[in-house]
């Protein structure tokens, strides 16, 4: 979210960033997809995501 472009992983577990996340450890979390939520300043307000294991 902090850079504002969507982010799509196909292998969270080969991830750096997210291999060692919750989701993915205990959940079994493989494929990410997120694209920021904005307001109308532009402001990144929250991210709609969608995952499978």
């Amino acid at each position: 979210m902090a850079s504002g472009q969507p982010l799509v992983v196909p292998d969270a577990r080969a991830d750096e960033r997210l291999r060692t996340h919750p989701a993915v450890t205990d959940l079994g979390v493989i494929a990410y997809a997120g694209m920021p939520l904005t307001d109308t300043d532009g402001l990144v307000v929250g991210s709609l995501c969608a995952i499978d294991h």
